[in-house]
């Protein structure tokens, strides 16, 4: 895998003049990335790994309300590429909750842009996401302090 520029990813950079957007690697990660640098499938993994932890930490801290795995995993990959700040500030998450979890899901497609330029590569991002959001969402599953377990319907 070699570095690329987000903004054009397709397009192979030599000079620093070239990059437009964010020089990427792996699987997303932009920490101390160079022009030209290569890693390995097995890299890109633990450096997402890495990444990734304090994302999900924070999407349990800033999440009030009952929410599927798949929930948890759409939100993980939406904070890792727009950030915790973005998140705690964002109208899906204030939507969110409120337990208004199909207000919450259509707010995924607000986030396609970078830099002002809409990215095809958000767009389909944002539609992975949300679908993965919606997936099995009828039912949510949360643990009572005695240890049962309620399985409350939503209806959207």
């Amino acid at each position: 895998m070699e570095a690329y520029d987000d903004l054009q990813p397709n397009v192979k950079i030599t000079s620093q003049n070239q990059v437009k957007g964010t020089l990427t690697i792996g699987y997303g990660h932009t920490k101390n990335v160079k022009i030209g640098q290569k890693i390995t499938v097995q890299e890109a993994e633990q450096l997402l790994m890495n990444d990734l932890t304090p994302f999900a930490n924070g999407v349990l801290k800033e999440v009030k309300v009952p929410i599927t795995q798949n929930m948890f995993e759409a939100l993980v990959s939406f904070t890792y590429n727009v950030g915790l700040g973005a998140l705690r500030t964002s109208t899906l998450l204030k939507n969110l909750n409120q337990e208004n979890y199909k207000e919450a899901s259509n707010q995924f497609s607000k986030w396609i842009s970078s830099k002002g330029q809409i990215l095809q590569g958000l767009v389909k991002r944002r539609e992975a996401e949300k679908a993965l959001f919606l997936k099995d969402m009828y039912i949510l599953q949360y643990f009572l302090p005695d240890g049962l377990i309620i399985e409350k319907k939503k209806s959207l």
